[in-house]
């Protein structure tokens, strides 16, 4: 994922439409040069062929939010990798904290899920983070999440969202998004992308991207308005 060393821009609008018709948001964003980044769109499963079609006269690529650890069978309500790559999908976001959480995904299913993703040659973009309660102990829970089994881990983008910074305002101070960016690339011994998450919005993007380490950016709610998502891209360095 990605070219040279452009910056990774992943809009990500979880269980929402973004603002105004999807035609709108797609001329909105061809006003503006996008090249200077790599651009994903990860909309809900069913808005995927629309974002698709439209992705093939675009200059953005698409992801999925989600994506099952099978290629098929009795799985009601799942869509698989397979699927997902013969609708055009580039990739898949794995492991958001979101799906970890209300959905309890484990490690376990995850690393399941980044097998298959990367066996159908998709991208996986594979979320980790630490809460509130755990932010003294950041490290022993990073080492974990990215403790991948059978995993070809420099075809996986990584994208550090601190939970309690997810929705909230807050982002993480730039020393500790330095010293995070660092020490999973120490641990994970890759030159893979890192990307940053957690209330990126226009006004901050452009000191998060200066970060030392920071390949790139998961934003979400500001994402789903054009002007905003374009107004991040151009805030690229």
């Amino acid at each position: 994922m990605g070219a040279g060393q452009q910056k990774i821009i992943i809009a990500n609008w979880k269980m929402n439409k973004p603002d105004g018709a999807l035609e709108e948001f797609f001329q909105t964003l061809d006003q503006e040069q996008t090249e200077l980044v790599d651009l994903y769109l990860a909309p809900a499963f069913t808005m995927l062929p629309t974002v698709c079609a439209a992705a093939n006269m675009r200059k953005f690529k698409v992801l999925a939010q989600n994506v099952h650890h099978q290629l098929q069978g009795a799985y009601t309500g799942e869509v698989s990798s397979l699927m997902l790559r013969e609708l055009g999908v580039a990739g898949a976001i794995i492991g958001h904290s979101e799906r970890r959480i209300h959905c309890h995904e484990d490690d376990e299913l995850i690393n399941a899920k980044l097998q298959t993703c990367i066996q159908q040659g998709l991208t996986p973009v594979l979320c980790v983070g630490e809460t509130a309660a755990q932010r003294a102990d950041f490290r022993a829970v990073l080492r974990q999440q990215t403790t991948l089994s059978g995993v070809d881990i420099s075809k996986v983008v990584f994208a550090y969202e601190p939970v309690w910074a997810i929705g909230t305002g807050d982002t993480a101070s730039d020393e500790h998004i330095h010293a995070v960016h660092a020490y999973l690339r120490s641990i994970t011994a890759t030159t893979a992308r890192i990307l940053y998450g957690g209330s990126v919005n226009a006004n901050n993007a452009r000191s998060l991207l200066n970060i030392a380490g920071v390949d790139g950016l998961l934003v979400g709610g500001a994402s789903l308005v054009a002007a905003s998502l374009l107004a991040i891209c151009r805030a690229t360095p």
